[in-house]
């Protein structure tokens, strides 16, 4: 499970300034950059790791939903719940 930590906003104003550097002449770029970076920040686990799903592992499962007609919220569970009887 993700903790969310803010950031500063002189953490903020670093972040800007490296990916303003990074990236001088596209501000849409900036903008994703910007994003990832305090999200990568703000999105930890306890042990200080980042916590990312795998989106496009995330994609197939939302296929494979779609697929068996369940929504993603019930394939989830329906898989949580095949996991746990197996054991």
């Amino acid at each position: 499970m993700a903790i969310m930590a803010r950031i500063t906003k002189a953490e903020r104003k670093k972040i800007e300034a490296a990916v303003h550097k990074e990236f001088p002449n596209d501000p849409a770029l900036q903008q994703v950059h910007i994003a990832r970076k305090i999200l990568s920040r703000e999105l930890r686990t306890p042990a200080g790791v980042r916590s990312f799903p795998n989106f496009a592992h995330m994609r197939c499962e939302i296929r494979d939903a779609e697929l068996e007609g369940l929504s993603f919220g019930e394939y989830i569970m329906k898989r949580h719940r095949r996991k746990t009887s197996a054991h």
